[in-house]
């Protein structure tokens, strides 16, 4: 059987989180890819600031399964205030990605984004429809019936809040924490998206290892999300640079678009971080 081509490195857009991912792909992709490893029930929480890469982490899993159905849910919209429609907005989702998985022999990931919004503490909950809408995840993720080659995973950033049974064996009885990068981190993350920048404006000279490692250091915090903001930033300032709205009201490029260290330094005066809208 022909097979497809591999044409990116999987996880190759994520910078740091080397033990975190290697963890995720010897649960999550390994059963898929050697017939002698036995395929379990996978249930995975991943937790940790927002803009640390979550999501990110489950789409590039899904890449690295190969042909893969992936399903995203928001936790917020599965909530509702008629009777009995969460809990059934729920068991469509999974009943889709189990139905793809069996039907077409394929491995399938359910990525439920902003879990604590909706699998928070029955013991705290204020409403019966909360609780009964975690009851009914709580059955599906025991499954109560052949839940095909299914991956739940569970982002969230407070998972102190998440229901203690969500996370018992069979359910979401892996947590791993996604934490914000350090400098060495910063750095990768700095050069994934140097690197996608220059597939569509040219790069200035002045991009040595001095000023990342700098620069790096001098954005202590950010993670990379932020990282991610501050070169939309600067890529605005390039734009604004290159072109002018002349007296006819046109468009009038007066200059070749570069992206330069410049605009790096002066994204950061105009993009505020996530730690500080906190």
């Amino acid at each position: 059987m022909e097979q497809s081509i591999q044409t990116e490195v999987p996880f190759s857009k994520i910078g740091g989180l080397k033990e975190e991912i290697t963890q995720l792909r010897f649960m999550a992709e390994l059963p898929f890819k050697f017939s002698e490893v036995k395929s379990q029930k996978v249930g995975l929480l991943l937790y940790g600031q927002p803009g640390c890469g979550k999501t990110l982490i489950a789409k590039e899993l899904s890449k690295a399964l190969g042909e893969c159905y992936f399903k995203v849910i928001q936790g917020p919209e599965l909530m509702s205030k008629y009777v009995g429609e969460s809990e059934e907005l729920l068991r469509v989702a999974f009943d889709e990605c189990i139905e793809e998985s069996v039907s077409r022999n394929l491995p399938s990931i359910l990525f439920i984004d902003e879990a604590d919004a909706v699998l928070s503490k029955r013991s705290t909950s204020d409403t019966k429809y909360e609780i009964r809408f975690v009851d009914q995840f709580l059955t599906l993720m025991d499954g109560f019936r052949d839940r095909g080659n299914l991956i739940v995973i569970g982002a969230t950033n407070r998972p102190e809040v998440i229901d203690p049974a969500a996370k018992r064996t069979g359910r979401f009885d892996k947590e791993v924490e996604i934490k914000p990068p350090g400098v060495k981190e910063r750095i990768e993350i700095f050069h994934i998206f140097l690197k996608q920048y220059s597939a569509f404006v040219n790069i200035s000279e002045g991009f040595s290892e001095e000023f990342i490692h700098n620069y790096c250091e001098e954005i202590e915090h950010y993670n990379g999300s932020d990282i991610s903001g501050l070169f939309k930033e600067a890529y605005e300032i390039c734009k604004r640079r290159s072109f002018i709205i002349n007296k006819q009201g046109q468009f009038e490029k007066i200059q070749e678009m570069v992206l330069t260290t410049n605009d790096l330094q002066m994204s950061m005066k105009n993009y505020v971080p996530f730690y500080k809208r906190i």
